[in-house]
């Protein structure tokens, strides 16, 4: 097994990390008021939350074959989906670079050099980013928010900086050379020619549009459950308010490098609502919810192919079997 698979005890240490996490919002809550908050949530939403969250994966697996389609890497729609599905396994890893998983099934699978799929993983991260700012900027134009403004010119100047970069071999170049020789970032810097022209291919104007298109559409998607759990809780936020509140600890937990933005995006999330007048209970309710409704769904879903496609490799592991 190549090192870009993930160890068994960090995910171990993930789980037990948000474990205790959790159990601090139990903590913090009133136990009653908690329960009689999670016993009277509105669960016919449930259905329609997880649905449209699957929906706006499928739709980034579009975006992947398209990403992967102009590497040169060929494969059916449904091959894709299961592909794209088994990196939601590690979607609760550091700002979701553990999907690199999909660069092994596909080493193994087509025998495709681990800078092409490696490309297009970082290449998602890169206009998810852009999307979520995207939806951010969106809602500021009907919601005011200091945190929202502040973390849409910081990250804006970021997405910018990333693009001006790729663009240029030289920037690339020194970009390389200051990234973390650590895990799979030892292999943009052994490739980096290879790397450069993969990412050039990436961001060229038409795949750029479309790129940063299916991202919006998919965060747009991902809104609408956030909103919908609003409503399910009977909270009377606008649909813009609750992509503040999620989205904006979001980003910062995602650039916390912490697994799952673990901490970061949970209390994040709380000092929001907290300030929007939700009492603390309620916002902590509603904060697993949506975790567990969202991120951790995600997982379950990524878990399920993932194990689906581990079946169909050889003993040896060379190739996927017919």
């Amino acid at each position: 097994m190549t090192n870009l698979m993930p160890k068994k005890n960090r995910s171990f240490l993930i789980i037990i990390a948000f474990i205790v996490l959790y159990a601090i919002f139990f903590i913090i809550s009133d136990l009653e008021k908690f329960s009689y908050r999670l016993e009277n949530i509105n669960y016919w939403y449930i259905l329609p939350i997880l649905a449209i969250g699957t929906l706006a994966m499928f739709v980034r697996s579009l975006r992947q074959k398209l990403f992967f389609d102009s590497l040169g890497i060929s494969m059916s729609y449904k091959t894709n989906i299961q592909v794209y599905f088994s990196g939601l396994s590690m979607i609760m890893t550091p700002a979701g670079f553990g999907q690199v998983i999909k660069s092994y099934f596909l080493k193994k699978k087509y025998n495709h050099p681990y800078t092409k799929s490696l490309s297009v993983v970082l290449a998602e991260r890169y206009y998810d980013l852009f999307s979520e700012i995207s939806v951010i900027i969106i809602a500021l134009l009907f919601v005011s928010s200091f945190e929202g403004m502040i973390i849409s010119i910081v990250m804006g100047i970021v997405v910018v900086l990333i693009l001006v970069s790729v663009k240029n071999k030289k920037l690339f170049s020194k970009m390389v050379s200051i990234i973390p020789k650590r895990w799979w970032f030892k292999k943009i810097e052994e490739n980096k020619d290879d790397f450069f022209a993969c990412a050039s291919i990436l961001t060229s104007k038409k795949l750029f549009f479309l790129g940063w298109l299916y991202g919006l559409t998919s965060w747009l998607l991902v809104a609408v459950t956030f909103y919908l759990a609003f409503i399910a809780f009977g909270l009377d936020h606008s649909f813009f308010e609750a992509i503040l509140i999620n989205f904006i600890p979001g980003i910062l937990g995602a650039v916390s490098m912490l697994p799952g933005g673990i901490g970061i995006t949970e209390f994040g999330m709380l000092g929001l609502l907290l300030k929007s007048g939700t009492d603390i209970t309620t916002a902590s309710a509603l904060i697993l919810f949506i975790r567990f409704t969202t991120g951790w769904f995600y997982t379950i879903l990524g878990i399920i192919n993932t194990k689906f496609i581990t079946r169909h490799i050889d003993e040896q592991g060379k190739k996927f079997k017919p």
